[in-house]
């Protein structure tokens, strides 16, 4: 992990600390980077098999063989299946005010 892997996760964490607090009244609060460290913790139960590396090299403009395999698709984005279960993520949360987790499927 560089320096600024390592910088933007405690960013991350600390505004993920205070965000709560401040939200209005009404507001759903999801941790997004405690599913994404799940899906770097354990990419086997989502399906993954890369969570280091990107999909898509901008340098050479190609794309990896299954991109649903891959956490990343370049440094910034997600491919569609981590969206979709970003997704999932998001709409728990909007319909249930406990604890929200994301139970991971096997494609089908």
């Amino acid at each position: 992990m560089s320096v600024f892997d390592t910088l933007g996760a405690c960013l991350s964490k600390w505004f993920n600390q205070k965000l709560p607090a401040s939200l209005p009244k009404g507001v759903q609060y999801f941790d997004t980077l405690a599913l994404y460290d799940e899906m770097q913790a354990h990419p086997n139960l989502f399906g993954l098999t890369d969570v280091v590396d990107q999909c898509y090299d901008p340098s050479s403009g190609t794309v990896c063989a299954d991109p649903s395999q891959y956490l990343f698709w370049d440094f910034v984005h997600s491919p569609e299946h981590v969206q979709v279960i970003l997704a999932a993520g998001f709409a728990l949360a909007a319909f249930r005010s406990d604890e929200v987790s994301v139970t991971p499927q096997t494609k089908p």
